[in-house]
């Protein structure tokens, strides 16, 4: 739990208690006063009845005895005629001079006064004594008990409302805590019963809302691995059952020409030999790339897989490629428009190269004379055409691209040479990873193409 809601919970009490004091003060006031002035008024009252039983000077001398057996009759006392001319006194203190503030009672024995600190208690008070000229007793209590009850009782208003709130916050604390990890055992249940989907409800006052995001990205991501390898196992487990037949059609082909061969091998003519032999050989060529591309595809399928990136240079790696093609297919002519000075792409320059081959083996396949290889950037991006100037691709084998052909199908015009399609599986598993696209243009469906097909990809430019 951050460390605000703390300083949250402090600040609370501290507000609360000062509510609390000021409340409890104002009742405390409320609730005592009245006892309190009748008994200081009965005070004053038997003290006038001192000063008035004789003369002034030796009733304060009889009011000290008093004093000095009750030390909370402390008073400064001083008698005082109409135009306050001191005509006794008990304390050597000069006559305070907000005395002539306080209103003069009209009667013998009415009282007045001027309040103290939260009129607790008046801080001097004035009583007109039963005499022939106005004569006034002002008195003003020197004791200090007072006050320290007041603040004693302040400390323990103050004391009691911190404590109150603050087992009123760990009570808040607990509960929310309690009520949390209720939730919390909720959703951890949900995600192990299967349920991806079990997350935390963020609320507008939650004081771990943070942890719970974390704990919702987190899950997500989880939910987002378990799906795509429930997809990764489902698209594997559907391929291997598709290509189950596939994988016996070559080894049953085989296992009848050898058999054929070994019997009626004496009967056949070297004609008929050779043609069989030609079917072995197409069969396990066939078998052989089968086997090679689908080991690749399972591994740039695997959730773990990571593409090693690599900057290089695009102008050499395509150079190199379409140069082995050049001599490996000589009946083709090759033409490359290069880039000027260095380009720089962030790849993989294994799947890069695999992405190239299989692109040019397929203009190969075919192309009639020519081969075009272009490069250009657009932007902050390259793009790497390769076009070819056979007969075309149709709109339905470009919309079928990078999906595996759910039967054999002849290579050019060589019944002996079959396909299932993996190639263009592997380029667009290829153009994933790196974050690049592909466009495919036939010239029997663009108009701006007299024949053949243009694949043309496009790759993020480095940028330094």
């Amino acid at each position: 739990m951050r460390s605000r809601f703390w300083f949250q919970l402090l600040c609370l009490s501290i507000i609360v208690s000062l509510i609390y004091c000021v409340v409890g003060l104002a009742s405390y006031q409320r609730i005592t006063k009245p006892a309190r002035e009748e008994g200081r008024k009965n005070l004053y009252l038997l003290l006038a009845n001192i000063l008035e039983s004789s003369d002034y000077t030796d009733a304060l001398k009889m009011f000290e005895k008093f004093r000095v057996e009750s030390p909370s009759l402390a008073s400064n006392i001083w008698v005082l005629s109409s135009d306050g001319k001191i005509l006794a006194s008990n304390t050597p203190s000069p006559l305070p001079e907000q005395w002539q503030e306080i209103p003069k009672p009209d009667q013998p024995h009415q009282l007045s006064g001027a309040g103290g600190p939260l009129q607790m208690f008046h801080e001097m008070t004035l009583i007109r004594l039963n005499a022939q000229s106005p004569t006034y007793a002002l008195i003003k209590p020197t004791a200090n008990r007072p006050i320290k009850r007041l603040a004693l009782f302040q400390i323990i208003l103050f004391s009691t409302g911190i404590f109150i709130t603050a087992i009123s916050g760990l009570c808040v604390a607990f509960l929310y805590l309690r009520r949390t990890s209720i939730e919390a055992k909720d959703v951890i249940s949900g995600l192990h019963s299967g349920n991806l989907k079990a997350r935390f409800k963020i609320s507008k006052w939650g004081q771990i809302n943070d942890l719970k995001l974390d704990f919702n990205g987190m899950a997500e991501q989880i939910e987002l691995l378990v799906n795509r390898v429930k997809k990764t196992e489902a698209t594997r487990k559907n391929l291997l059952q598709e290509l189950g037949h596939d994988l016996r059609t070559p080894l049953t082909s085989m296992k009848a020409a050898v058999e054929t061969l070994d019997l009626y091998r004496g009967k056949m003519s070297p004609e008929q030999q050779t043609d069989f032999i030609l079917v072995l050989q197409s069969e396990l060529n066939y078998f052989i790339d089968l086997l090679d591309d689908l080991f690749f595809i399972s591994e740039i399928a695997e959730p773990s897989y990571e593409s090693g990136q690599k900057k290089i240079n695009i102008n050499v790696l395509v150079n190199e490629e379409v140069q082995s093609r050049v001599i490996a297919y000589p009946q083709l002519t090759w033409r490359l428009c290069s880039l000027e000075g260095d380009v720089i792409l962030a790849v993989d320059p294994l799947l890069f190269r695999r992405l190239l081959r299989n692109t040019f083996d397929n203009a190969v396949k075919y192309a009639s004379n020519e081969v075009h290889v272009r490069l250009r950037v657009q932007g902050e991006r390259v793009e790497i055409e390769v076009e070819d100037d056979g007969p075309g691709m149709s709109v339905e084998a470009i919309e079928s691209f990078g999906v595996r052909k759910r039967h054999r199908i002849p290579r050019k015009d060589c019944v002996m040479d079959m396909s299932l399609g993996l190639g263009s599986v592997i380029i667009g598993a290829i153009v994933n990873l790196h974050g690049a696209t592909l466009r495919i243009q036939s010239g029997k469906n663009d108009k701006t193409m007299r024949s053949g097909t243009r694949f043309i990809y496009s790759f993020p430019k480095y940028l330094r």
